[in-house]
C-alpha cells in the first residue's frame, strides 16, 4: 500500500514510510523525515531477524543488540568506530587510498527504488525493481 500524503502548509513531503517485501519473502521497512526540533537530528538504525536485533540510535550514541550471543535480553554497546567521517572518506577515495563505501550503481539503484516508489504512489499499483 502506498501514498502521498504531506502537511498542506509546507512545500514538500516531510515523512516518508515504505514497507518492501523481498523476492525471498523477507519484509523490511524504511521511515525517514526531513523536519527535527532544531539543533536535535536523530538517526536510528534498527535491525530485527529471527536470531537477534540490532538497534544504532544517534541521540544515544549506543547500540543495543539482542539474540543469541550468550547473554539474555538487550545489552548495550558502543557502536563500531567510524572510519574518520564521510570528508577524510572522500577524500582517501580520490587519493586512491580507500574504496568508495557506497557505488554510483548504488546511487542508481536508491533513486530507482525512490521513483518506483512514487509511481507507485501515482497509479496505485505495485511497481517490481528490476534486479541490477
Amino acid at each position: 500500500m502506498v501514498a502521498n500524503v504531506r502537511h498542506q502548509d509546507i512545500p514538500f513531503e516531510d515523512y516518508g514510510h515504505g514497507v518492501f517485501r523481498f523476492t525471498n519473502g523477507a519484509a523490511g521497512t524504511i521511515e525517514d523525515t526531513w523536519t527535527s526540533n532544531p539543533g536535535a537530528p536523530r538517526e536510528v538504525i534498527e535491525i530485527v531477524g529471527t536470531k537477534g536485533s540490532l538497534i544504532m540510535d544517534s541521540a544515544t550514541g549506543k547500540m543495543a543488540v539482542n539474540g543469541d550471543f550468550g547473554v539474555k535480553g538487550w545489552f548495550l554497546a558502543s557502536p563500531p568506530p567510524a572510519r574518520g567521517g564521510f570528508m577524510r572518506h572522500v577524500v582517501r577515495c580520490m587519493a586512491g587510498d580507500e574504496e568508495p563505501m557506497s557505488s554510483a550503481q548504488t546511487a542508481r539503484d536508491n533513486l530507482a527504488a525512490c521513483l518506483a516508489f512514487y509511481e507507485a504512489a501515482r497509479t496505485g499499483t505495485t511497481v517490481r525493481l528490476s534486479p541490477a
